[in-house]
């Protein structure tokens, strides 16, 4: 990434030379922000960028002009689902995990194929618009784990089963997700469950 005439960071690619050092995103047309929240998974790159028609949302390349497209537009219009305001998404082999807000659900768990069909909602762990605010998202064995925020229990340690495979299809409904642990906090006003890495 480089400071461009754009107005902001671009996503550049390198083969390691000056000739095969390129920009990929400094010809969107209306952005209005910076590349953000980079997140490999497999041969792609998944990052968030802002323009003026809709806002902050998902993108994806696989390092050519031609394959660095917009995803979807999980907010419609121009205010975005901001999913740079979370902690950094975490991927599999050819799918990424991240927050984000949509008009219905508010803050929540999204994954994205790189596609617009496959881009939809995990997991809502705040039934209705409120949302939950999920972070610190991890991938350990077949499952993902996130920290979640409720009025009940605060911001604790949430689950959901995920299929780890290349291509999965993702097809969970939010049931799936599950508080993995009630935890006392201290006098900070946080805490990490005992063995549990986030």
């Amino acid at each position: 990434r480089d400071l461009s005439e754009s107005g902001g960071l671009d996503l550049w690619v390198s083969d390691g030379t000056a000739q095969g050092t390129v920009v990929l995103t400094a010809l969107v047309p209306g952005r209005t922000g910076n590349v953000g929240s980079l997140t490999a998974a497999g041969d792609r790159l998944f990052f968030s960028l802002a323009d003026v028609d809709r806002g902050e949302e998902l993108w994806v390349s696989d390092g050519t002009a031609e394959g660095t497209a917009f995803v979807k537009d999980i907010y419609p219009g121009p205010g975005g689902s901001e999913p740079s305001r979370h902690s950094f998404p975490v991927a599999t082999d050819d799918s990424v995990f991240f927050g984000a807000t949509d008009p219905e659900h508010g803050d929540e768990l999204w994954v994205s194929d790189g596609t617009a069909e496959g881009t939809q909602l995990l997991c809502e762990v705040v039934p209705g618009t409120g949302g939950s605010n999920p972070e610190h998202f991890r991938v350990a064995g077949s499952h993902l784990f996130f920290t979640a925020q409720t009025l009940e229990h605060g911001r604790q340690l949430w689950s959901v089963p995920i299929d780890v495979s290349p291509a999965a299809e993702f097809a969970l409904t939010p049931e799936g997700c599950s508080r993995a642990r009630t935890v006392e906090l201290d006098a900070s006003g946080s805490s990490t469950p005992e063995g549990t890495a986030i």
